[in-house]
């Protein structure tokens, strides 16, 4: 690549700059190969904007006229003419004679069919290649995709939200086109690799990845400029260069024409047409963008922050419907055992709402029947209605991991372990650097009471993240039903103090001092959590409660909190019949009765 100092490219001018090789080669009036190739051999002076393997390509008109400029004297003066075009004649080496022309080509007629016939045949074998490759089916399954996060060119590091979610977007997007043989890695995973150093074949290796594609994000007032890059990961090849220049309003359009050109690019099959996209406010796409960025950081700080901007969204453009899906999706989260921020009595009617909306506006969405699906199984305890959702919402969109992996929670609670590590199998494939999914691939071995298992897939996803919760509660779970107390009640203390000490992470602290014999420390957490539910400080589950009198053998207690969560619609209480800390009540006969007056379907 071509070096040029920062005074003489900050005294360029926009207009001057080529911002993909697309544009580069159009300039040079060549192909996209041959200018790489030019880079390469000859020193085309090309940029890449940040670094040298993930940014994204662009040149100046300037620079391109310098360099083209000697590239032509040095060839005149190559082909033994001088710059003004005069030839210059040398006469024939000494001891050679002249030849008749008709004998020189007599005698130079059978190395020139031998080549014609060589070239004949190299390029039937490279058409066969070409051909092969875009039209048989790959034996291992769909070819991949990683979009890796899109520089942000804006100027404004305030904006990294907008780069970052119209990657996430593309991502979407590429899913919904029902592509036949391309799925797009989740956006979790390609994240990782933000401004990371990496050539792209080890990037592609760590992805399981065929093809990646590099972008570039100019946001200008209510104008937006993307360019994209997709690369063939075996062999840096450039399959496809483009740049698009919109309104904002038009973004939606945008992205679906990005997305198709992608495929087209790999020379993949469209299942579908997908369905013209609609305009959208700029203002309402912009606060959609920051509500899913905190909507990703998933603390309950930052999902109230979610909510405030998704609502913004909707009350500036109210049928724009992926904003009432994130709507649901942070309810959810809000109102499950795993968060326990509200109560889900709260939580569940604002979540089902959002996603009712989400499907009226957009029967078509598949993230809006997922989110329904996750209702209907913890909260209605629905789980024929729930997974036909589930298979609704991957029917439209195969690449959407949430759904595989929600869906394998209704299989675990139906004891259905085999097909739910099915789907955690393919959730692994689109998410495959996704901590919490080799945490869910954990929990369903320790239902399914193989807590081997458990702990080595809860280490594998703290080795893609060493402070993930999840993971820890995991690791913690396994560990205690394996006999290892101390290094269970450790676990958990670690994952306790890594969420400021709150009601879920204590309860796990207190339950494996109990199983130890620690009562006075099961008590004194116990009264801890207590005092936070008389105060209002947090909410408190009454599941966590339950647990912790079943644990120190008050089972009166036990079953007066189990009332109490079964009343409020907890959601842990369909993993109830399955999960091994219940086993000191299962004999108990208002065990039964519980399940029964839940409705809960019995494990498989």
């Amino acid at each position: 690549m071509a070096s040029t100092d920062t005074e003489t490219l900050s005294s360029l001018h926009p207009e001057d700059q080529l911002e993909s090789w697309k544009e580069i080669a159009a300039y040079l009036g060549r192909d996209v190969r041959t200018v790489q190739r030019w880079e390469k051999s000859e020193g085309l002076p090309v940029h890449r904007h940040l670094h040298e393997k993930q940014g994204s390509v662009y040149a100046f008109r300037g620079e391109i006229d310098g360099w083209r400029a000697g590239r032509d004297v040095a060839a005149l003066r190559d082909a033994g003419e001088e710059p003004n075009g005069a030839a210059t004649s040398e006469p024939a080496p000494r001891g050679e004679e002249a030849t008749p022309t008709s004998a020189r080509q007599a005698r130079k007629l059978p190395t020139m069919l031998a080549v014609v016939l060589l070239l004949l045949a190299s390029g039937a074998f490279l058409g066969w290649l070409v051909l092969r490759e875009k039209h048989t089916p790959q034996s291992h399954g769909p070819a991949m995709i990683a979009v890796l996060p899109f520089d942000n060119l804006s100027g404004d590091p305030a904006q990294e939200y907008f780069s970052d979610g119209m990657t996430e977007e593309l991502i979407v997007q590429i899913g919904r086109l029902h592509a036949d043989g391309l799925d797009a890695i989740a956006v979790g995973s390609t994240m990782a690799f933000k401004r990371s150093a990496k050539p792209l074949a080890e990037i592609a290796r760590q992805l399981g990845v065929s093809y990646v594609v590099q972008g570039a994000v100019r946001r200008s007032g209510d104008r937006v400029r993307v360019s994209a890059h997709l690369i063939r990961a075996v062999d840096d090849a450039h399959l496809w260069d483009e740049s698009y220049d919109r309104d904002l309003r038009d973004v939606l359009a945008l992205q679906s024409e990005v997305a198709e050109a992608i495929a087209g690019g790999i020379s993949v099959n469209l299942g579908r047409t997908a369905h013209p996209a609609r305009s959208v406010d700029p203002l309402a796409y912009e606060a959609y963008l920051k509500g899913r960025n905190f909507w990703n950081k998933r603390t309950p700080e930052d999902l109230t922050r979610a909510i405030a901007e998704f609502q913004q969204a909707t009350r500036i453009d109210p049928d724009y419907s992926p904003a009432y899906v994130g709507l649901a999706d942070s309810y959810e989260l809000l109102g499950s055992a795993e968060m326990g921020v509200l109560p889900p009595r709260e939580a569940m009617p604002l979540a089902r709402q959002a996603a009712t909306r989400a499907l009226d506006l957009d029967p078509q969405l598949a993230e809006a029947h997922a989110s329904l699906a996750h209702i209907k199984l913890i909260y209605d305890w629905d789980f024929g209605g729930a997974e036909k959702e589930f298979q609704r919402a991957i029917a439209l969109n195969p690449a959407y991991a949430t759904a595989h992996q929600w869906y394998a929670l209704l299989l675990n609670a139906q004891g259905r372990t085999a097909a739910a590590l099915a789907e955690l199998k393919r959730a692994q494939e689109l998410d495959p650097l996704s901590p919490a999914v080799r945490s869910a691939v954990s929990e369903a071995f320790y239902f399914a009471r193989q807590y081997d298992r458990a702990e080595a897939e809860a280490r594998r996803a703290l080795e893609l993240d060493g402070d993930f919760v999840l993971g820890l509660l995991n690791l913690g779970r396994a560990q205690e039903q394996q006999g290892r107390l101390e290094e269970a009640i450790a676990t958990f203390e670690r994952a306790s103090s890594l969420t400021g000490h709150g009601p879920a992470m204590s309860m796990f602290v207190a339950h494996a001092r109990a199983a130890k014999g620690d009562v006075r420390g099961g008590r004194e957490i116990l009264a801890y959590l207590l005092r936070l539910r008389r105060d209002n400080r947090v909410y408190v589950p009454p599941l966590y409660l339950a647990s912790l009198y079943a644990a120190l053998d008050d089972r009166a207690r036990a079953f007066a909190q189990l009332q109490q969560a079964l009343d409020e619609r907890c959601e842990y209480l369909i993993y109830l019949d399955r999960d091994p800390m219940a086993d000191g009540l299962r004999s108990d006969p208002r065990f039964a009765r519980l399940l029964q007056q839940a409705s809960l379907p019995a494990a498989r």
